[in-house]
């Protein structure tokens, strides 16, 4: 797949911007420094062209290749995912990200906060090089996370979102990096550690395994 593609149609995503994501990184590493560095020193993910002209990109699932985004128009795509999120959310977890569409499909809403977990480093630069999120990042209404310890910083101040949605190829991609978060959020959350109280007793054993399985 072409790293770089033509576009004729004006107005859709369609080249991915070292430029962009510079002006992107600013905001960025205020507000997430080490997960900026680490996006900073990671490769971009490989792209090439949906029919309309907009970036796509593919991923592994069980072995065989699948595009990670809509073959004939990725936005459209990602807004009719959206609006399974109800008009009145205030916060959503997304759940998987790819080149961006459907956090940006999100983030048209003014008023929401959307909460990213995205594993793939390459996933996340490729977004930040095809979508200009400075207002959404200096207004902390996009969230990045990895599901690692590069969330830890993040996490002291977190609430977990009032609803969810996941990207409809890389969700199920994303089942155990998921646990692993909400494992993190319990852990290193503003909820703090998980106690057991019975008769006076601490059980700080089965605190320790719920916390394990994401409780």
């Amino acid at each position: 797949m072409k790293q770089y593609v033509e576009n004729q149609q004006s107005g859709l995503p369609s080249e991915l911007s070292e430029k962009l994501f510079e002006a992107n990184a600013g905001p960025l590493a205020a507000r997430f420094p080490a997960l900026a560095s680490a996006i900073w020193h990671s490769p971009v993910a490989a792209v090439g062209a949906a029919q309309n002209g907009e970036l796509t990109c593919k991923v592994l699932v069980d072995g065989t290749e699948r595009l990670v985004h809509s073959a004939y128009e990725p936005s459209k795509e990602a807004e009719a995912q959206a609006e399974l999120v109800p008009d009145t959310a205030k916060s959503v977890l997304c759940v998987g990200g790819g080149l961006g569409y459907l956090p940006v499909a999100l983030l048209r809403r003014p008023e929401i906060k959307v909460v990213l977990v995205e594993p793939q480093l390459p996933f996340l630069r490729a977004m930040l090089s095809l979508f200009d999120l400075r207002a959404a990042l200096n207004e902390g209404r996009l969230v990045l996370m990895t599901a690692s310890d590069l969330d830890i910083s993040t996490l002291a101040e977190f609430a977990f979102p009032e609803e969810e949605v996941s990207h409809p190829v890389l969700g199920r991609l994303y089942a155990e990096p998921q646990r692993h978060f909400r494992y993190l959020t319990h852990l290193h959350g503003s909820r703090g550690r998980v106690l057991v109280v019975d008769n006076k007793l601490f059980v700080s054993d089965v605190a320790q395994v719920f916390e394990k399985r994401g409780f």
